[in-house]
Parts: structure tokens; C-alpha cells; sequence
């Protein structure tokens, strides 16, 4: 018997009389399915039989049972019930058999046959009968029948002509737990206050019915010691008899996760709830986002100087970077491993950063501008200025540097990326390469020195021009002496030496 309906037979023999139970069978009209003409197509043919067709079992014409076996098998087991005194236990019975003796292959002449021989000669041909000259009208009433009742789905169990849209499957053993029909029976029963047999409703009367070799289980459900089923009732997601954890929507066991407004399956306390998808402002699916300076809803960008200012912030500098030259500004040059450049940058830790270095140089966290994040190797190197107050007097920067430099800028860096959540569990080692406060002020030479120098200059320029004139003068005369030696007379020069 199909699995789902096994239990049926024991349970309209229970209630006997104050049950009725009436068959019926799955089919369509022929027109419907385009097969008004069975002869038309050969797979009409093979569904299809006097104006009704129904499914082929296998979803395959070239296997198993067709859709006209099928029909077949109905109008058998509908006139076994027909002409059988004891009717549904009869049709259950001819159910079985049918499956049993009537495989693919088997004509249906030969099918009846088999399962006829279970039944007196005098019934037999009864039933025969019924299958031979009532089949027109069997498959004629089973559809007007469906048509008036509005049935869609299959299968469908109706008690007193309600669909029942609970489990419809009980298999044996049947309890109160897993035959939904039984529950539905005995509330539709009792409620019109029918006298029951004794106990039928009592969950403890299908228990007692358990029989070797099925047992009770420890979720008090009868079943078979070795089946896939004992225990099972009462099982938790955990394994744990009457844990009663389930999986939750987001697959957890014993969880209490549900899909929040972003879509997410989250726990139900759970803090990122409705949060991933929401704004700079928290607003689920909102438009507001952060600007290049980490504002929500804000219209910053990077200027010149590679700092981050709002668009009317009178400290932009849009056409030239004159901070590096800025006698007010403090250059702190810090060098971070243990932190990526996108964590460091991330607008949460970067607000932290920048209010305690301005709280520690006694400064506005708005005068805390991070002006390049640079990466080397598996570390960061990190260019900060710090503006004193627009209010500071002249030579302020050097009482920032004081104050930075009495205290320990690196544990302080530390500290404010470690209580950062999305630092907690990494170690960051901080060490400050450089602290400058302002510029490199320009020397100034006194005028005497200008003017000595260029005295000086003009004295050893002229000194040095004589000697060269004079060292000229007395090399020329020589070689004119030697030129004039050539020809000069001996006696000449005897003389002249006399």
C-alpha cells in the first residue's frame, strides 16, 4: 500500500458504522489535456481512456505503467468496493494487490484475474462485471464529481466533505500523534456528541494497540525497534530527547533568528539587527552616507594639502598647499603595525585618534587632520598635522609639541585603537618616527656681514689681480731678453758687460 495510507483500513474498521468512507481517483478530462480525439496522438492514447486521463506514474511512456494502466487499476479497485460487503477494507485490499500482481507489462485482463482470485467466484464476477460495462460511466462520474467539488490538488482526504489541510498521511502504527485523520475524526465526533467505542479517542488506546515486533518508544509512539523513526517524535535538532529545540529560520538548532528589515537571518537580540543595511544615520535603506571626511551627510573633500574639509571651511586650501610652511602647524609622523591602512582609515577610529591626540595637545579634534596614510610592508606609516586654536596666541605649535612630548604619544595611539571594536583583538604596535612644531624658521644674517664680506671680496679680488699683472710683466721682459741675446754682437756684449 502507498505510503500514507496504510493505516486507513484499521481505522474505519475502529469507528465500523459511524464512519463511511467513499474512494475516489485522480483524472482529468480528455478535452482538457487536447486529446478530445484519443486516436489523434499516441501519447493520448497511453493516458488517456473514454474522456478521462490521468499522470504516467513514471513521468515516462517507455516505462513502467501508463497513464490508461492507471484508469485501469481505479475502475477495479472502485468496483471491488462496489460489490463487496465489507467495502472499504475491500478496496484497501484490492489496493495491495494491485500493487503486488500488477506490474508494468501486465495486460489488464490478466491484472483482474490475480487480484479477483481473493474473492468468492460470486463476487468476483460481480466485480468483473462492473469493470466491463460501468467503465464509461465511472470515469464520467469521478470527474463531474471533482469538477463539483473543486478539488485542484492531489491527493485530498475530505471528512464530511471538508478538504482536511492538516497532514492527511496515517500509516500504522496509528497514534494520535502521527494520523492526523484520527485527530480530525474524533473533534468532528465528538462535537456532534456521537457515542464512541470505548476509548477510540484516548491517545492511550492506539498505544495499547502496539504490537511485537513494534514497541513503544520513549516518545510513546509505537514503532519498530530498528526503523529510522523510533525515538524520533521527541527528538531535538541536538539529538536530546525531549529537548524540544528546533531549527530556527536561519538554520540554527535551538535558536530564535528571524529575518530582520535588511533581509539578514540574525538572532533576536542580536545587535547587528536591522543595522547592515542602515545609514551613516542608522536609518534601514536610507540615502544618507559619509563624505570623504567621515560626515554623514556631509559635502568634505580632500584639498590641496591632502586634508579633508568641509566645502565651505575657510581652511581649505584649494589652489596650493601652504601647510608644510604653516608655523602654526605641529607635524606628528607616526608608524602603525598591527593595523591596516583601510582599518586606520575607517571614520569610527579616526574621530577616536583624532579627540585623544586633541584632547591630550589640548586642541580642537577638528584641528586634527591626517594628511597621507602611506603602507610599508606589512605596517603604516601615518603624516598628521595639528592646528592649535584659531584663538592661540603666536608660538603656540611649540607649546603643543611640549605637551605631546610629555606625555607617551605611542601608548596613547595604542590605547585608542585597541578599545576600537574593530581592533580589539589584535595587538597594534605604535611608534612616533618624528614630532616637528612648525616650520623650519628661516635665518637672518645682519647687514654688516654683507657688506664686510663684500669689502673683503672687492679687496682680494684687486690684490689678486696685481699679482697676476705683475707676474705677467717680469715674464715678458725675460723672453724679450733672450730674444734680443740672439743678435747681439759678442763684442757688444763684452763691452757693454766692461
Amino acid at each position: 500500500m502507498d505510503s500514507g495510507y496504510s493505516g486507513y483500513p484499521t481505522l474505519l474498521a475502529t469507528f465500523g458504522d459511524l464512519v463511511r468512507f467513499t474512494p475516489h481517483f485522480e483524472m482529468y478530462r480528455a478535452d482538457a489535456w487536447g486529446c478530445g480525439d484519443v486516436s489523434e496522438a499516441s501519447l493520448c492514447a497511453a493516458l488517456c481512456v473514454d474522456g478521462a486521463c490521468t499522470y504516467d506514474p513514471e513521468d515516462d511512456a517507455t516505462l513502467g505503467l501508463d497513464g490508461k494502466d492507471v484508469l485501469a487499476h481505479d475502475i477495479l479497485a472502485f468496483c471491488a468496493y462496489e460489490h463487496s460487503t465489507t467495502n472499504a477494507s475491500a478496496f484497501w485490499d484490492v489496493a495491495n494487490r494491485i500493487m503486488t500482481e500488477c506490474p508494468a507489462g501486465v495486460d489488464p485482463t490478466t491484472c483482474r484475474a490475480r487480484v479477483l482470485t481473493s474473492f468468492t467466484p460470486a463476487v468476483g464476477a460481480a466485480i468483473a462485471a462492473c469493470v466491463d460495462n460501468n467503465a464509461t460511466h465511472f470515469y464520467s462520474a469521478e470527474l463531474a464529481h471533482a469538477y463539483a467539488a473543486g478539488v485542484a490538488t492531489y491527493p485530498l482526504v475530505t471528512i464530511n466533505d471538508q478538504p482536511l489541510y492538516e497532514d492527511w498521511t496515517c500509516d500504522e502504527p496509528i497514534s494520535m500523534t502521527t494520523c492526523a485523520p484520527l485527530s480530525v475524526l474524533c473533534r468532528y465526533l465528538e462535537y456532534s456528541n456521537v457515542t464512541l467505542p470505548d476509548g477510540v479517542c484516548d491517545p492511550a488506546y492506539w498505544q495499547s494497540r502496539c504490537l511485537p515486533p513494534r514497541a513503544i518508544d520513549d516518545c510513546g509512539v509505537c514503532n519498530a525497534h530498528n526503523s529510522a523513526n523510533w525515538n524520533l517524535a521527541c527528538r531535538g535538532c541536538d539529538n536530546i530527547l525531549h529537548s524540544n529545540k528546533t531549527i530556527d529560520v536561519c538554520g540554527v538548532c535551538g535558536g530564535d533568528g528571524s529575518f530582520d528589515i535588511c533581509g539578514e537571518c540574525l538572532p533576536a537580540k542580536d545587535k547587528r539587527r536591522d543595522t547592515i543595511c542602515a545609514d551613516c544615520k542608522g536609518e534601514p535603506w536610507g540615502p544618507a552616507t559619509r563624505d570623504a571626511c567621515g560626515v554623514c551627510g556631509g559635502h568634505g573633500s580632500f584639498d590641496a594639502c591632502g586634508l579633508c574639509f568641509q566645502a565651505d571651511d575657510p581652511r581649505r586650501q584649494n589652489y596650493g598647499c601652504q601647510l608644510d610652511v604653516d608655523p602654526d602647524a605641529v607635524h606628528l609622523k607616526l608608524f602603525l603595525r598591527g593595523i591596516s591602512a583601510e582599518a586606520f582609515g575607517q571614520s569610527a577610529a579616526v574621530t577616536t585618534l583624532a579627540s585623544t591626540l586633541a584632547a591630550a595637545a589640548k586642541t580642537q579634534a577638528t584641528s586634527v587632520h591626517i594628511k597621507s596614510i602611506e603602507t610599508v610592508d606589512d605596517a603604516i606609516v601615518v603624516n598628521i598635522f595639528l592646528l592649535p586654536k584659531a584663538s592661540a596666541e603666536a608660538g603656540e605649535s611649540e607649546n603643543v609639541v611640549a605637551r605631546l612630548d610629555a606625555i607617551d604619544v605611542s601608548a596613547l595611539v595604542r590605547q585608542a585603537y585597541v578599545h576600537h571594536e574593530d581592533a580589539s583583538s589584535r595587538t597594534v604596535d605604535v611608534k612616533v618616527l618624528s614630532m616637528e612644531g612648525g616650520a623650519k624658521k628661516t635665518r637672518t644674517v645682519p647687514k654688516a656681514w654683507y657688506f664686510g664680506g663684500l669689502a673683503g671680496g672687492l679687496v682680494a679680488s684687486i690684490a689678486l689681480t696685481t699679482w697676476f699683472v705683475q707676474r705677467r710683466d717680469r715674464r715678458l721682459k725675460s723672453d724679450m731678453r733672450q730674444l734680443f741675446a740672439r743678435y747681439t754682437p759678442l763684442v757688444a756684449m763684452d763691452e757693454e758687460e766692461s
